[in-house]
């Protein structure tokens, strides 16, 4: 089985905390993306920085590669908080300061409550160390959503296994094509050169000439031969066969090495064979190839 490197999941879940205080009221977002490497990108409450290390730790063992979102969103932050105090410090320091614009611009005016409330940093907020039941309670959560994340790129991993079989179906349909065609052309190539080399005899009655132009004819023919490219371009596909079978999670990267040596042989073949019908059935190979990799840039 292939997995691919896309997926989603969240969970709402409410944590009991043993300190008293209100339960934990949180939401978690994971997404997955393609990417060459693993990469994570977490989101996270600053009451809820604790956990980063372990998510990250916890998320690179099981998902392997790709883009990873983490986010949380904490939908009643107050329950972390245990204490709100003001900070009479802070706001002497706004009172004297806006005395002094009012009176250095002689701006009329009273200052209020409500407005000293609402100026940033007058109170201190003190907030509670999450306790060991409720790290393990949302490390479970995440536990239980890198299974769902996992599930749905294992489901999208089966239609692109699907697809990629195809393709190597067809690809192994076109290139028996091929064997016929290259017979074909060196068939049609060699009944030429032996007219031609009927014709020079006849014409030029010089043996060491002769010889020369038919040890040259041969080579032009040793040239148009792809026997040895075709057997290797057989062992790619069979390749690709072999690795979609294995056991191994990560197979993006060797499924996409293997395909670049299928289109480098493919490309030798259309140029050695020198063959219009040749070139058409190897672009057609090469198209098949280019969906393949476009399908492999989204594999483990």
């Amino acid at each position: 089985m292939i997995q691919s490197m896309t997926g989603f999941s969240s969970q709402t879940l409410i944590v009991e905390q043993n300190n008293g205080q209100n339960p934990i009221h949180l939401t978690i977002y994971l997404k997955s993306l393609n990417s060459r490497f693993f990469e994570i990108n977490c989101k996270i409450p600053s009451q809820l920085t604790s956990l980063e290390v372990d998510i990250i730790k916890q998320l690179k063992a099981s998902l392997h590669r790709g883009q990873i979102y983490v986010t949380i969103h904490l939908h009643n932050p107050n329950s972390l908080i245990s204490e709100i105090s003001a900070d009479t410090q802070t706001v002497t320091s706004y009172i004297k300061a806006i005395k002094a614009i009012q009176s250095n611009c002689e701006l009329p005016g009273d200052l209020r409550i409500e407005q000293i409330i609402r100026l940033p940093h007058v109170f201190n907020l003190k907030e509670n160390m999450l306790d060991e039941t409720t790290k393990k309670q949302i490390m479970d959560a995440m536990a239980s959503l890198e299974t769902e994340l996992i599930q749905a790129r294992n489901q999208e991993g089966l239609i692109l296994e699907q697809d990629l079989r195809t393709r190597i179906a067809n690809m192994n349909k076109l290139i028996q094509e091929v064997i016929l065609q290259s017979a074909k052309n060196i068939d049609l190539k060699k009944a030429d050169m032996i007219a031609k080399i009927e014709q020079f005899a006849r014409e030029i009655h010089d043996e060491a000439l002769l010889e020369s132009q038919k040890a040259y004819m041969h080579n032009a023919l040793d040239k148009l031969d792809v026997h040895e490219e075709i057997t290797r371009f057989c062992g790619h596909l069979k390749k690709l066969n072999d690795i979609l079978n294995s056991n191994d999670i990560e197979k993006g990267k060797t499924l996409d090495f293997t395909l670049q040596e299928c289109n480098r042989e493919i490309n030798t073949i259309a140029a050695k064979a020198s063959c219009l019908e040749i070139n058409t059935t190897a672009i057609e190979v090469k198209i098949e190839i280019e969906k393949m990799r476009q399908q492999v840039q989204n594999i483990i």
